[in-house]
């Protein structure tokens, strides 16, 4: 988070002091030693050190007075110092033998001044020794690296400090770089606060490191700010870079300042990224290696227009760069933003440093038409974390769009504690929408502490070298709930998993990195499984092997490279774990490095650029059809020429004839190349120009149809395919003409009672079934409309920030349109107790012409809520728990009824999901929003994890332990209805399935008595153990499939065909009680 040390004074935080004992601790605890009381001479010979752009070290010399007890040290940002021991901020107070202080959590490249006060203990305080330091400026950030024809050009951003008096750059052969401003070779700036450098003259085939310098005013120096790149071989020189240029400016036409553009493009895994700021007059320039590049235009903290209070919304681009072109781009307009401030707490209510917060856009969720998750780059275009009082701010958020605010931690921390914790994902339970120009400040976000173990380790080469790269942890046992982890070995190799559930792993690791070996380190697994317990901290080490490499030229028709084409290399051995892939530059170059040794096959797609406008097809190597590849060693000669393809050439128009930009235009029958079983896919689509204009190429020779799709991500589209067209290779076949049918829509726009707009309704349209005894998914319970009434989703969109959704993609018909709100809110916030779920009517009601455009406007009224706390029989909380109520925004959507005729656990609660606004918090409470005035049950579903061994029931108000009903509640629009539950334990079954006593990886089937009515499903690991938990009282039959051996119902009876019912009359039934554990349950298996 960006907030600096003043505003964290003025908000009163305390600085932490490093090897500091509490204040009135240590030489202060019990009994204090018996002092001459009256004020003791003053501390003398005080220096404050600038230790880090963070930190400054403290020393004093103690007064010998017979009075002098303790120290205490008392700070102010600037240059005026406390003058008496109650101004200032505290830093700590000190015993008699303290007399140095490390004080950190400072702002980089700022002046403080500090009072050290000898003092009697009695409240007396000798006057203030001063000492005045500035802390050293902060390393400068993003440096990068690009190759130039001659030269390499370095970039990075300077500190934002009016202490910054000059850049120093260094450089020195190899991969250590240069850790002062003395070594290595120096390179001189064009200015003193220059932020890019040319390196000419550097050797070809050489590796470099490049350290860059912030000094202060003073003379001291930065933290180095490092990079590293290979220049080019001699015999294969790079192309020109190419020059992207362009202005950004506000909606008046005003320049912005110091906005952010970031070019950006994926090589493989590796993100390569040239950024800049725009200049006083709004314009930036970006030299670009050739290629595509994504294009981010950030104007969070843009300064000179209409909007920096709250700063502008992002924008993105794409632009293809040519060598040695220049492009200029259009005039980037930059939308007024918003702000959003929140603040993350633990479940005590403690605030979390380091954690993470994201936007999560809310979806559809009755028929999502995409799965759409996206980062918050992706959003605003910048990442942030929770500062020291555990706040957050993001800037230049764009309105009309709902999110749901979430966070998880990640070696995180609360306030004195001494290492990191990991902290669970968590939601708000609310949309938020924001207004431009607005301030929005969101409710307090509650994250709990994961379960679990950790791994830590270091990643190396095979000779000792950190390496810096992906971490993995491969459940060994096969249980659904080991779902493993991930994370990435920084520059040191270092690597952190935490929330690891209990049980055994392989730990498998790679790396991009071809430090110390040319042709990379080929990725490995641990030999043997490590075993994570639950608050235990497991060390691991990995050290990767030599890999091999493989490089190889792509040509298409003539010779002509082909350009930035994608190439798989995977391995031809059975089961292999491992593959690798590249892409080739501007000269149809490509390798591929860290693969292990063995026998590969390489594809090669049409995605590239041959010069061509027919495109060419993909192809595999056909030399031997694989070839074999030795650790340490770089294969080469894997040329391969593709044959030309054919293309057609056309316009997509509208109804009335007229062009349509951006609409999708593919080839339904494009097939990758799989000759070698590799993922190799041909493009195989492109994307009409703003004259409706298309050209799609790399077909091969024959008869193709050509579709269109018009859908984007917030409307359904239409689809359409032309007659068939004669395609021959290396021609273009013009005058194809795709027109798009009129729309067939409803326009809904949605308001709330006041009339003002809702953001967020997901609205839907339902058509009837068009089979009533159709058991489809597709056709599903509509409980708005009657338990009795089921429909097909048809349609389904959120409203936008004028409360309107447009419905299209529609055939001619009858529907239903419902609203459901549980995501529904305003710039104000929304309905405090939630939208009641509505349709227009309450049956098929609507009627749509074809080429037609239906419009309705609907009212969304206020729902009532349901609150209370669920406890055990103790009265200890019950958190993780779904409550269901039927009428709530959470659970009448359409299929909800199904949760109700048997087991409740399936409930959804996924994070995001509305169910997820349903769980009960720590202290086991709940709210249930948008509940629909009415008579409506309660009931509470545990999560697996909340009841240890043996779990918990599931508990409707008024109900059994474990029935689906119970007896109903009345709730009022506007009005809160309390229901508190209390659950109580079910029963648990647990054994083992062996062969020969060793054990066997099984499915296990819980039965009701001796009917074939499944209670619970469970899985046997690997060592053969299993248990199923929070079973009712009763008798159950207990039956095991595993591959290759007889099925198996308790007690030895076997199981032969497991296509056909389990002999359940043979079994023997276990009669479990109320909270009752059974053991024993055991299963020797045959073969089959």
């Amino acid at each position: 988070m960006r907030r600096t040390m003043a505003a964290a004074l003025a908000a009163g935080c305390v600085i932490g002091v490093l090897g500091a004992v509490a204040p009135w601790t240590a030489a202060g605890a019990g009994a204090a030693p018996a002092h001459a009381t009256g004020a003791p001479a003053r501390a003398r010979a005080v220096t404050a050190t600038a230790v880090t752009a963070h930190s400054l070290r403290l020393s004093w010399r103690n007064p010998s007075s017979r009075s002098f007890a303790a120290t205490q040290v008392r700070v102010l940002p600037g240059a005026t110092a406390p003058r008496t021991i109650h101004q200032g901020h505290r830093v700590g107070r000190f015993g008699a033998s303290r007399h140095t202080a490390t004080v950190r959590d400072l702002s980089p490249g700022r002046r403080y001044s500090f009072a050290v006060f000898a003092t009697d203990g009695h409240g007396h305080a000798a006057r203030a020794a001063v000492v005045r330091a500035t802390t050293l400026l902060a390393a400068p950030r993003f440096p990068r690296a690009y190759e130039g024809r001659d030269d390499t050009v370095v970039q990075w951003r300077n500190p934002a400090s009016r202490e910054l008096r000059r850049v120093v750059v260094r450089y020195a052969v190899g991969s250590a770089a240069p850790t002062g401003v003395s070594r290595g070779t120096g390179v001189r700036p064009t200015s003193r606060t220059a932020h890019k450098v040319r390196l000419a003259g550097l050797r070809r085939g050489t590796r470099y490191a490049v350290s860059i310098f912030a000094v202060d005013r003073a003379g001291r120096a930065s933290a180095p700010a490092v990079t590293r790149f290979t220049t080019p071989p001699a015999s294969t020189p790079a192309g020109a870079p190419g020059t992207y240029a362009g202005r950004v400016v506000d909606t008046a036409g005003s320049p912005l300042v110091r906005a952010d553009v970031t070019a950006y493009r994926w090589s493989g895994d590796d993100l390569e990224a040239v950024s800049t700021l725009t200049d006083a007059a709004g314009r930036y320039t970006l030299t670009l290696p050739a290629g595509g590049w994504s294009v981010l235009v950030w104007g969070g903290d843009a300064a000179g227009g209409n909007s920096d209070r709250t700063g502008y919304q992002p924008e993105y681009a794409t632009v293809a760069i040519g060598s040695g072109a220049t492009v200029s781009a259009a005039t980037v307009v930059l939308e007024p933003g918003a702000v959003v401030t929140g603040t993350v707490v633990d479940t005590a209510g403690h605030p979390i440093a380091g954690a993470t917060p994201f936007f999560m856009p809310v979806t559809p969720y009755v028929q999502a038409a995409t799965s759409a998750y996206s980062s918050f780059l992706e959003l605003s275009g910048d990442y942030f974390e929770t500062g020291t009082d555990g706040t957050f701010t993001a800037r230049g958020v764009g309105p009309g769009w709902a999110f749901t605010v979430c966070a998880y931690g990640d070696d995180a921390s609360v306030s004195g504690a001494t290492t990191g914790s990991n902290y669970v994902t968590s939601c708000a339970k609310r949309a938020t929408t924001v207004a431009a120009g607005a301030v929005t400040t969101l409710p307090t976000l509650r994250l709990t502490r994961a379960d679990g173990g950790t791994v830590t380790g270091r990643l190396t080469s095979a000779t000792g070298r950190p390496l810096a790269g992906d971490v993995e942890l491969d459940p060994v046992d096969d249980v659904e709930s080991l779902w493993g982890g991930f994370a990435s070995a920084g520059a040191d190799g270092r690597y952190r998993i935490g929330a690891v559930a209990a049980g055994r792993y392989r730990v498998c690791a790679s790396t991009s990195s071809t430090a110390g070996s040319r042709s990379g380190w080929a990725p490995r697994c641990t030999a043997r499984p490590v075993t994570v317990t639950t608050g235990k901290t497991t060390s691991t080490r990995l050290a990767l092997p030599r890999g091999a490499a493989v490089s190889g030229t792509l040509t298409g028709p003539h010779g002509r490279p082909v350009a930035h084409a994608g190439v798989d290399i995977e391995s031809t051995a059975k089961d292999a774990e491992w593959g690798g892939g590249a892409t080739t530059d501007a000269h149809g170059r490509w390798t591929a490095t860290g693969l292990p040794a063995g026998r590969y096959g390489a594809c090669f797609g049409n995605d590239g650029s041959s010069g061509g406008t027919s495109g060419v097809l993909g192809a595999c190597w056909r030399h031997d059809g694989a070839f074999a590849l030795s650790a340490g060693r770089t294969l080469t000669g894997i040329d391969t020429r593709l044959a030309a393809g054919g293309a057609i050439a056309g316009t997509v128009v509208d109804a009335a004839g007229k062009p349509v930009a951006g609409v999708v235009v593919y080839d339904p029958s494009s097939a990758g190349v799989d000759d070698l079983d590799l993922d190799i896919d041909d493009s195989g689509f492109t994307t009409t120009d703003a004259h409706g204009r298309f050209v799609l190429g790399g077909l091969t020779s024959g008869t193709h149809r050509v579709c269109f799709d018009t859908a984007t991500a917030d409307t359904a589209g239409v689809q359409g395919c032309s007659a068939r067209t004669t395609v021959r290779a290396g021609h273009v076949t013009g005058g194809v003409r795709l027109r798009t049918p009129a729309t067939t829509a409803i326009r809904v726009r949605v308001v709330d009672s006041q009339g003002g707009p809702v953001t967020a309704v997901d609205a839907t349209a339902i058509a009837p079934c068009k089979d009533e005894d159709d058991d489809d998914y597709a056709c599903q319970t509509v409980g708005l409309l009657g338990a009795r009434t089921a429909g097909e989703i048809a349609a389904s969109r959120l409203t936008d920030g004028d409360g309107v959704a447009q419905l299209d993609g529609l055939t001619a018909g009858t529907y239903a349109v419902c609203l459901y709100g549980y995501f529904g809110t305003t710039p104000a916030g929304g309905s405090p107790t939630g939208y009641s779920d509505a349709c227009h009517g309450s049956t098929f009601d609507v009627a749509v012409g074809r080429g037609r455009t239906v419009e309705l406007t609907m009212t969304l009224a206020d729902g009532g809520t349901v609150s209370g706390t669920v406890t055990d029989a103790a009265g200890k909380p019950v958190p993780g728990a779904r409550l269901v109520v039927p009428g709530s925004a959470a659970d009448d959507a359409p299929g909800s009824g199904e949760y109700f005729d048997g087991d409740l656990r399936s409930v959804s609660a996924e994070t995001g999901s509305p169910g997820a606004g349903s769980l009960t918090g720590a202290d086991g409470g709940y709210t249930v929003i948008g509940v629909r005035p009415g008579s409506w049950q309660v009931c509470a579903i545990p999560s697996p994890a909340s009841g240890g061994t043996t779990g918990y029931l599931s508990q409707c108000h008024g109900g059994a332990p474990a029935a689906a009903t119970g007896t109903a509640v009345t709730v009022a629009r506007d009005a809160d209805t309390r229901v508190d539950l209390r659950l109580v334990h079910g029963g648990a079954l647990a054994g083992r399935v062996t062969r020969a006593g060793r054990g066997v990886a099984a499915d296990v089937f819980v039965l009701a008595g001796r009917r074939a009515d499944l209670v619970r499903y469970g899985e046997a690991g690997r060592d053969g153990r299993w248990s199923v938990d929070a079973l009712p009282p009763g008798d159950y039959t207990v039956c095991v499939v595993a591959d290759g051996y007889q099925g198996q119902c308790w007690r030895h009876v076997a199981w032969v065909d497991e296509e056909k019912m389990p002999p359940l009359a043979k079994a023997t039934v276990v009669t479990l009680g109320l909270g009752a554990t059974r053991t024993g349950i055991d299963f020797p298996l045959r073969r089959g």
